[in-house]
């Protein structure tokens, strides 16, 4: 986990491609209140917010042949 200002003046997105190549296929958003409900409830983050930023780039990495860009 991290914060995306941590890219502002450090390591950049196009920097972790580069270096991890075809093996980097996207990152995920920091969303820690709904992943933290998640938790807590016991509950995929889908039945708390389908669209959540979270939940798309999950389905992104996971399921890329079934997400509509």
């Amino acid at each position: 986990r991290f914060e995306q200002r941590l890219f502002e003046s450090g390591i950049k997105r196009a920097d972790v491609q580069a270096f991890l190549g075809e093996h980097f296929v996207g990152g995920i958003s920091n969303n820690y209140k709904l992943v933290r409900e998640a938790v807590d409830r016991g509950v995929p983050l889908h039945e708390i917010d389908p669209n959540a930023n979270v939940v798309n780039d999950l389905r992104r990495i996971v399921l890329p042949d079934e997400v509509v860009a």
